[in-house]
């Protein structure tokens, strides 16, 4: 029996001391695989995030460059007809979205189906202006009333983009 006590005097220490390292190295590791996970997401942040940006501010400049207002200014009416040049204007920012369509791929879909909304309701606006004007010059005051309603579409959109980033930057 006195053996056996001598074998537990022996192993039982060296038992202890083996508990506690395994817990210290499995505490150790765990906080190095954190410290390195940690490590690679600031890494693909640092890459990820001026794409983001950059998709935020090309999605900005879509809204504004499909501005009704804008759209007149950048594409005169000239000779062609009243629905002619609605279509024209109409194409202009339809091209417009095409062109910025893979900005999607960094947005949330939220903020996606709002400027998808806002898009719409410029081309519904352009059709409306379009409907009301055949056979007559178009009138200002009717353009200007579509424009106001495009323009707060547009304006909400802008505001969701600036949220968005206000989160990614945070």
């Amino acid at each position: 029996m006195s053996s056996g006590l001598e074998l537990l005097k022996i192993i039982g220490p060296a038992l202890i001391v083996f508990i506690t390292v395994y817990y210290m190295l499995n505490k150790y590791f765990a906080n190095e695989k954190f410290r390195i996970n940690s490590m690679i997401v600031q890494e693909q942040n640092k890459q990820i995030l001026p794409l983001k940006l950059q998709a935020y501010e090309r999605l900005a400049l879509f809204l504004e460059r499909i501005k009704i207002s804008n759209l007149i200014l950048r594409i005169p009416k000239a000779d062609s007809s009243n629905s002619d040049w609605i279509n024209t204007l109409m194409l202009a920012a339809q091209q417009e979205f095409e062109h910025n369509l893979v900005q999607q791929v960094y947005v949330s879909d939220q903020l996606w189906s709002i400027i998808n909304l806002a898009k719409d309701e410029v081309l519904h606006d352009l059709h409306s202006v379009a409907e009301k004007s055949e056979g007559h010059p178009i009138n200002l005051q009717l353009v200007s009333s579509e424009i106001v309603h495009s323009n707060q579409y547009i304006s909400k959109a802008l505001n969701a983009i600036k949220q968005e980033v206000k989160m990614v930057l945070n």
